[in-house]
Order: C-alpha cells, then sequence, then structure tokens
C-alpha cells in the first residue's frame, strides 16, 4: 500500500489523541492506482473511537498535498490544517442564512490566512518543527528515564500497525 504506511499513522494517532480512544474499523474504501503504483489513488476509511464516528479519506493522486484534520461538533467546527500548521475553529452559522453563511466564511478565510502567515515566520526563522520536537524531546527523556512516553510508547506504534493491517486485510479481496 505505499504511502499509506507513511501517512496513516498520523491520522490514526490524531484520532486517538483527540477522542480519547482507540479508532476501530468499520468500512474501508479502496480506489486502486491509475498508474499501477502500490500506493492506491484514495482509500477512505469509516470507522469509530469510543461513540463518535470517524472518517478518514486519503487521495495519493491529488495534484497538491493537502492534510486535513475536521473535528465537527453541533456547535463549532475546528479544521486543522496539518500541512500548513494552522488550526481554523469556525463557529455554527444557525440558520445558514446568507449573512451567516458569509460571517463563517470570512472567519475561516482570515484565520486560515493568519495560522498560515504564522507558520510561514515560524518556517524562514527556523522554528517550524510539526511537533518533532517534541517527539524528540519526549523519545530523550524516555531513554534517560527508561519509562516509555505517553502516546508514542512501542505499544501504541503496534496498534498502529495492527489498524493497517486490518485496512490491508479488507483491501486483500479487492485488489488482483
Amino acid at each position: 500500500m505505499g504511502l499509506f504506511y507513511d501517512e496513516s499513522p498520523h491520522f490514526f494517532y490524531l484520532v486517538r489523541s483527540l477522542l480519547g480512544a482507540q479508532p476501530v474499523l468499520d468500512l474501508v474504501h479502496h480506489i486502486p492506482s491509475a498508474t499501477g503504483r502500490h500506493t492506491p489513488a484514495a482509500i477512505t476509511l469509516l470507522m469509530h473511537a469510543g461513540s463518535v464516528p470517524v472518517q478518514i479519506a486519503m487521495n495519493f493522486e491529488a495534484p497538491v498535498s493537502e492534510w486535513h484534520f475536521a473535528l465537527i461538533g453541533s456547535e463549532k467546527m475546528a479544521v486543522l490544517d496539518i500541512f500548513r500548521d494552522a488550526l481554523v475553529v469556525i463557529p455554527n452559522d444557525h440558520q445558514h442564512l446568507g449573512r451567516n453563511v458569509l460571517a463563517t466564511t470570512g472567519h475561516a478565510i482570515a484565520t486560515h490566512l493568519g495560522g498560515v502567515a504564522g507558520s510561514g515566520v515560524r518556517n524562514v526563522i527556523g522554528r517550524l518543527a510539526y511537533g518533532n520536537d517534541v517527539v524528540i524531546a519526549r523519545f530523550i527523556e524516555a531513554c534517560r528515564t527508561r519509562v516509555p512516553p505517553n502516546d508514542i510508547s512501542a505499544d501504541d506504534g503496534v496498534d498502529v500497525v495492527r489498524l493497517q493491517h486490518a485496512v490491508l486485510d479488507r483491501v486483500r479481496p479487492n485488489v488482483s
């Protein structure tokens, strides 16, 4: 499954971290590569974490690299643009009237541009690490103390690989 192995752990960890439960696979929709690559053209996973439904959609033959994580509640929607390191929180537009939709759209555009500008500045000054600095610091601390770090232990990694293999087990009957 090529890049699926590289990219999916990030989403699986995000789901577990934000929802506080291990994601459970319900349905897999797989579209093989049109160019014959091992990486699929697209894959969509329907899952649940606790009582919360989760959908992960990955398009590996898209013209641009996009990683978004959206959490949709009854009062707000939060969209994390992982590639641009920007978080957009959009309030409920209530009656969906034209003025409500325009207000939430304007809010989304302004906060996204602000987040991208902030990330751009951090990138230019060499301080945009996408969390790698935190992971490395936790790894070093685990080596020093011999205490596994929370949420990125070997057991957590095994859970991710098990979930990847559950996806593969559902895809294999459809792969020729």
